[in-house]
């Protein structure tokens, strides 16, 4: 005979390591432990079980407390005022009965099951858009994310190509300036920028090479000394 702690063990199992063939043998077992019941049904519902209507329809003649099974299936927290309506699982456990006899459903346990069944699929649907609406909003902050980032990319190439293209640009006209440019650097102990500069354009005028890497040589070593 089924113990009341082998149903405590069903019902403190995660819903995804219940076995549903090994639910239904032990419903067959004991068909009137009305919890078994709400454990299977839970087990279906949440698994989005295409048989789940037509075991609810099945299992409900069985189930006396249908505001605790919604609400049981749900995980929805159940109105303070309804508590007393709540059978203790020591009464559901113990609810156990000849399984040979099956009771017929009546008219109106067909319709309270059907409307039964109605509220579980709205509850399951509304479940789903908000599961989506989460999904959505998570997708959209990341297109963000993506978004912005090749902006920055851009800003940087670009930034890059116009040293470049200043590179290309210097001539024997404007050599006077970047020298100026280069020493103001080195007088405001800017050495890095001074470096970059000069390695730049070290390869593009030949009148002014050895100059050039000689500052290079210059700051290298200051650099190096400052680094120490």
């Amino acid at each position: 005979m089924i113990q009341k702690e082998d149903i405590i063990k069903y019902l403190n199992k995660e819903t995804e390591l219940l076995d549903k063939e090994e639910l239904r043998s032990v419903i067959e077992l004991y068909p009137y432990c009305e919890i078994l019941r709400w454990i299977y049904l839970r087990l279906l519902y949440q698994n989005n079980d295409i048989t789940f209507e037509k075991e609810l329809l099945n299992q409900g003649i069985y189930i006396t407390n249908r505001k605790g099974l919604y609400f049981f299936l749900t995980d929805e927290n159940k109105p303070e005022e309804e508590s007393d309506n709540t059978i203790p699982t020591e009464q559901l456990i113990s609810g156990m009965g000849d399984y040979f006899s099956k009771p017929e459903p009546t008219e109106a346990q067909r319709e309270s099951l059907q409307l039964l069944a109605q509220k579980l699929k709205e509850a399951r649907l509304k479940r789903k858009e908000e599961i989506e609406k989460r999904e959505k909003e998570q997708k959209n902050e990341e297109e963000k994310t993506i978004n912005r980032a090749p902006k920055r990319e851009t800003t940087i190439k670009k930034h890059t190509l116009q040293r470049e293209n200043n590179t290309l640009d210097i001539n024997e006209e404007n050599i006077k300036f970047v020298t100026n440019t280069i020493n103001k650097l080195i007088s405001e102990q800017k050495y890095l920028d001074a470096l970059e500069i000069l390695r730049s354009i070290n390869l593009n005028n030949s009148k002014k090479s050895s100059y050039f890497a000689l500052q290079i040589k210059y700051l290298e070593t200051i650099l190096k000394t400052t680094q120490k």
